[in-house]
């Protein structure tokens, strides 16, 4: 998820860095399948996801692209409950606890991210957005995509920002879910280290 984040000023012109796009985002979901196991409902929007974004990588047709968006946000955020629902049911911390709960906090990250893209999509000019990340490859998702994490971690930078209340709403969601999580699973492992030493 990390290279997919910042891969964004490293990929080359723009044929090849669409298909170069699309493996990176292909292997991420392939990353999150496997984490999360091969159940019917995860494989079937697994297929799509990757079939719309291998169409994607061929199509820069405007309707592909917004498919693509929708099926991979779809699927991201499918993972997300899974994992965070599968880190709550843990009893014990392990390092796999902890992986599981930092990848977590970076889906909420890229699932916000689609949701920002589309909202965008679908209702242009709801965010400023700097010239400059336009230029780039996926300019919009990408920058919508650092402008989530800049609110999940609650930087605030400044550089892009919502201009009517549905991106502001989206916003403020983001940021409470972000520090709730946080504040929420930090407790729960303390809390179950701290009966594991006891026990």
């Amino acid at each position: 998820m990390i290279v997919e984040i910042m891969m964004a000023p490293l990929v080359p012109a723009p044929e090849s860095g669409v298909r170069i796009g699309a493996v990176v985002t292909a292997t991420t979901l392939t990353a999150a399948l496997a984490a999360i196991g091969l159940g019917p409902t995860a494989i079937a929007l697994f297929g799509v996801a990757v079939i719309a974004i291998a169409v994607e990588s061929v199509s820069r047709a405007t309707d592909v692209v917004v498919v693509a968006l929708v099926l991979r946000t779809l699927f991201l955020a499918y993972v997300t409950v899974r994992v965070v629902w599968r880190v709550i049911g843990h009893r014990v911390v392990t390092h796999d606890t902890v992986a599981a709960v930092a990848c977590g906090y970076v889906l909420i990250g890229l699932v916000w991210g689609g949701f920002f893209a589309l909202l965008e999509t679908f209702r242009p000019g709801s965010f400023t957005i700097p010239a400059a990340w336009m230029t780039a490859q996926g300019g919009r998702v990408r920058a919508l995509t650092y402008f989530s994490f800049v609110i999940l971690s609650t930087v605030g930078l400044g550089d892009i920002v919502p201009t009517g209340p549905q991106g502001g709403g989206l916003c403020a969601a983001e940021a409470v879910v972000g520090q709730l999580y946080l504040a929420i699973m930090i407790a729960r492992m303390v809390g179950i280290l701290a009966s594991q030493r006891s026990a």
